[in-house]
């Protein structure tokens, strides 16, 4: 093993060799015995291995729940079986409920007088008791889940089985399926009651809420709702852009520990979610959110979650009445409620009265009352009138208010049905919206302030009311801020921190709050602030900037020159902290757009294979173009980006575990041309426009040259070396490492 591979990777890897922590709770068939009351927990779950049928015994290995959706909104369960019979063998205490939720689903209509569905008790002697049925009332169960609560007092202490049936005409038809939705046994009089609700709006500035400056009139609720609790003045969030900033928040872990800056459009498996968490310790959880990322069941975001809706573009009225639901229907029980809002996110379309309200009655000019072209506009260099700009951002205020009112009114809801004092509340936004402040619209694009400084506002227990804390920082602090609110262990290696710890102690200015770009917005620009300083480091390019916070929060003048020393200990934590994890060659293909159409041939080949390629964000195909992979060879023929909104095209080869070399040739327009292929991380060309290389032994930063984006039509290979984390805890503990390495990352924390 080469120790060049550790260097600059340990401190992330390290991290996450210990923040999978498996947390499960499950109930044996045919265990479940009575339990003193003493020591009951406040549910008890029926997500155990069910009999099918007429058997006599459960199989092995046990039929998993698995997740069931009507009208995009999915629930954790199991579909009916060919049989029409589940049954859980259980010994239930007084005063329990079982919740369950029931649906269907079938290319024709299904309507509740078509079948019966039944849920029944069988004691030990046989003898079966009718506890809930459906009754015929015309209404589809294909188009909505139709919540049950049953009443368990009358089989208490009796050994036995819950049975879950189906009837009827249509329950032997094999096009359609009925779903038992997470059934749960619980007791509403064990324990008190401590709930969480994770308010998410998108793109939501922190400078746009009244409490951190923002306009006069806009967030009338936030203001009263910062009065009530504490306002963390500098929040920053780990990512520019919702599934990454969301993933750390809901993991504590920093994106790059999740693999979350390279391309995935998915929270990915390995790390433990809050609702992963939360779920085995008997709270209902559930999601409310208006993006299919994170609202559908192949986002990653469903994991640990009993239920989620989603819908594209909702309303924040439709959103917060989910949530409501919810709610009512979970509160006999302790549950954790993700909200995620859309709006304020573009485009930009706010009801009538705020316009009125907010917008310049005697504007002249292209924009109505809704922005809808949002990326029309995105174009580097050139800046809209002043008097568009303005219009612009009066609509998106507007948005902010619409918002506001939808919060203010949930939260009285809340608090008239007496439940605000049982819940920690928690408003924040996963990232902030450009307003050509840098040069662009938008998001994702950039880590300037306007971007990754959020709202962040909680109330509740352990937050005293109408305090501000100017102590910095992160997002993903929230995860470890909710599990000690919760008495729940947090999980050994997570980046996050629980804030209640900076009220009681005081602030610590020292610590690194850090940031990252991602591959899907073609970039990987990472940050770090330890007050008042905040660094910069592009990834691609190696190169550095620094700023004041405190005296230049507009992050307009780079002072790394006049401070050599801090902007290098700051880069250096970066790379330490926040090097990728997944090995792969980055391959971009760039240029001048005002460059002349030409095509670029290539092949890569990993001899050692490989197990993935996708094209980058932006790469989209036009005519002409072509990738394919044979075996262990990508070959391609793409075009230079010649679009002013097109700045890069590229795609990225992930090698099999332990191919560390590439071969590779490019060719343009069939000829091989001096000047256009530095395959190597910096500003060296291949002779011939062919290379071999070993991954580990690219420069990391990269240092390809600072004007590659404006040059002219040019491929570009970077090398992110990567380390499986098994193989780092084996270095770690058969003494391999150096003690140079070993020093530097006790010195920075990172190990004890």
């Amino acid at each position: 093993m080469k120790k060049t591979k550790f260097n600059f990777a340990i401190g992330s890897l390290f991290r996450l060799l210990f923040a999978v922590v498996a947390v499960c709770y499950c109930m044996v068939p045919g265990c479940m015995k009575a339990i003193p009351q003493s020591d009951l927990l406040p549910i008890s779950f029926l997500y155990i291995t069910p009999y099918i049928g007429d058997e006599a015994e459960i199989r092995d290995p046990a039929p998993e729940p698995s997740r069931m959706t009507i009208n995009q909104e999915s629930v954790q369960g199991w579909e009916n079986p060919p049989e029409n019979l589940l049954r859980f063998p259980v010994e239930i205490l007084s005063n329990a409920r079982l919740s369950m939720r029931i649906g269907g689903s079938s290319e024709n209509p299904v309507y509740e007088n078509d079948l019966i569905v039944r849920v029944e008790f069988s004691d030990e002697n046989g003898n079966v008791e009718n506890l809930f049925e459906i009754k015929p009332s015309g209404e589809r169960i294909d188009e909505a889940w139709f919540d049950a609560s049953i009443d368990l007092d009358r089989i208490a202490g009796k050994p036995g089985e819950l049975r879950f049936a189906v009837e009827g005409p249509i329950a032997s038809n094999p096009d359609v399926k009925i779903f038992w939705g997470q059934p749960t046994i619980y007791y509403p009089e064990a324990g008190g009651h401590k709930n969480v609700l994770l308010i998410g709006i998108d793109a939501l500035r922190a400078d746009a809420i009244e409490p951190l400056g923002g306009r006069d009139g806009v967030t009338p609720g936030l203001l009263k709702l910062a009065g009530q609790s504490t306002l963390f003045t500098r929040c920053h969030t780990q990512a520019s852009w919702t599934l990454p900033s969301f993933t750390s928040i809901l993991t504590g872990l920093l994106p790059s520990e999740v693999f979350s800056t390279v391309t995935t459009l998915r929270m990915p498996h390995h790390p433990d979610t809050l609702a992963e968490i939360l779920h085995p310790e008997g709270y209902a959880t559930g999601t409310i959110c208006g993006v299919p990322f994170i609202g559908n069941d192949r986002s990653g975001f469903h994991q640990g979650m009993e239920s989620m809706w989603y819908r594209i573009d909702e309303s924040p009225e439709t959103s917060v009445l989910k949530a409501k639901e919810f709610i009512t229907r979970s509160k006999d029980r302790d549950w954790f409620c993700f909200l995620h809002i859309f709006d304020p996110h573009g485009d930009y379309s706010p009801p009538e009265e705020f316009v009125e309200q907010f917008c310049d009655p005697a504007y002249e000019g292209p924009i109505g009352d809704e922005f809808d072209v949002l990326h029309d506009w995105a174009l580097p260099g050139i800046p809209p009138r002043e008097n568009n700009l303005r219009r612009i951002r009066n609509l998106y205020d507007g948005e902010v208010a619409n918002v506001d009112r939808v919060i203010d009114s949930f939260l009285e809801w809340m608090d008239q049905a007496g439940l605000l004092d049982d819940t920690l509340v928690i408003f924040t936004s996963d990232h902030g919206e450009e307003f050509y402040e840098h040069g662009g619209f938008d998001h994702g694009q950039s880590l300037y302030e306007e971007l990754v400084h959020v709202p962040l506002i909680i109330r509740g227990n352990g937050f005293p009311e109408g305090v501000k804390i100017d102590t910095p920082v992160a997002s993903a602090d929230i995860f470890s801020t909710i599990l000690k609110y919760l008495d729940i262990p947090v999980p050994e290696g997570v980046y996050g921190i629980p804030l209640q710890d900076i009220i009681s102690v005081g602030p610590e200015n020292d610590r690194l709050i850090f940031g990252e770009g991602t591959l899907v917005h073609n970039t990987h620009m990472k940050y770090v602030i330890q007050w008042p300083y905040k660094c910069f480091l592009d990834f691609f390019t190696g190169v550095t900037m620094l700023f004041n916070l405190e005296v230049d929060p507009g992050e307009l003048t780079d002072i790394s020159d006049d401070h050599p020393e801090i902007a290098g200990n700051l880069r250096m934590a970066m790379v330490t902290r926040m090097l990728p994890l997944r090995t792969m060659y980055i391959v971009l293909i760039s240029g001048n757009h005002n460059a002349e159409k030409v095509f670029f041939d290539g092949e890569f080949s990993v001899p050692g294979g490989i197990t993935d390629m996708f094209l980058l964000r932006g790469t989209s195909l036009e005519e002409g173009d072509e990738t394919w992979i044979e075996n262990d060879t990508v070959s391609f023929h793409l075009g230079n980006p010649t679009s002013l909104k097109t700045k890069i095209r590229g795609f990225a080869i992930v090698p099999e575990d332990g191919a560390d070399m590439l071969e590779a040739r490019v060719s343009i327009d069939g000829e091989y041309i001096p000047d256009i292929f530095y395959p190597y991380g910096n500003s060296d060309q291949a002779p011939d426009n062919r290379a071999v290389t070993d991954i580990y032994d690219y420069t990391w930063p990269a240092q390809i040259p600072e004007d590659w984006l404006t040059g002219p039509p040019a491929v570009y290979i970077i090398g992110v070396p990567g380390i499986d984390p098994d193989e780092l805890e084996n270095a770690i503990l058969s003494g391999e490492l150096d003690q140079e390495t070993l020093d530097e990352l006790r010195s920075l924390g990172y190990i004890q």
